[in-house]
This record gives structure tokens, C-alpha cells and sequence, in this order.
């Protein structure tokens, strides 16, 4: 529904990645607006990931490290 932010779970394991604390909503140039999560990969690594990208039929499982494997 337009409007509406998906928010996730601290804690919530998807892949590598654990959603460690809500991140800032994102202005797009075209004055559209993305809810981010701060999460923190397998490997260490720390990274901002949008939402969407995280539930989505085929979600981001890690910080990059898993496609240099």
C-alpha cells in the first residue's frame, strides 16, 4: 500500500545478514521514500539495506561477501 513502511524485526536472521536497528528513510531525486535497515552480516560487515530488498520473493542474503565466494 503506497504510504506505508515494511519494518523488520531486530534480531530477524535473513541469510547471513541480522537486522541489528531500524536505518534512516531514504528521499529518492524523485521525491520517493525508501525505510532502510542497519544490519550486520555473517562476515562482520555493517551495511544500510532498503527494506524491500530484505522481503522480497528473492531477498538480499548478505553484505556482497557471499557472491565473491
Amino acid at each position: 500500500m503506497p504510504g506505508q513502511f515494511t519494518a523488520l524485526e531486530v534480531g530477524a536472521i535473513i541469510g547471513r545478514l541480522t537486522v541489528m536497528a531500524a536505518g534512516p528513510v531514504m528521499v529518492l531525486a524523485n521525491g520517493g521514500k525508501r525505510s532502510t535497515s542497519m544490519c550486520k552480516c555473517a562476515c562482520g560487515r555493517i551495511k544500510r539495506i532498503n527494506n524491500s530488498s530484505l522481503t522480497s520473493k528473492r531477498p538480499t542474503v548478505s553484505c556482497g561477501c557471499y557472491a565473491t565466494e
